[in-house]
């Protein structure tokens, strides 16, 4: 067992959640250029940006990288 690891897991949770975070901005680009709509996202599901970035969960969230395949496999696995 490392000692720091911690100190690791904080930071890859910290990464995981920018990155979850980011995917609310990115998203609403690709949703408006895909779907017409901010809004509208690949799993279906329809927030503001109020929404999406306060009230959804990274769980929640995970259903978008449908439009992001290669980003899918680096957060995800």
């Amino acid at each position: 067992m490392r000692d720091d690891f911690d100190t690791l897991k904080g930071r890859f949770q910290d990464i995981f959640e920018a990155a979850s975070r980011g995917l609310v901005f990115t998203a609403r680009i690709v949703n408006l250029a895909r779907r017409g709509d901010p809004n509208v996202h690949a799993d279906g599901s329809s927030r503001t940006l109020h929404k999406a970035l306060n009230k959804t969960t990274a769980f929640q969230r995970e259903g978008w990288l449908t439009d992001f395949p290669k980003a899918k496999t680096l957060i995800i696995g």
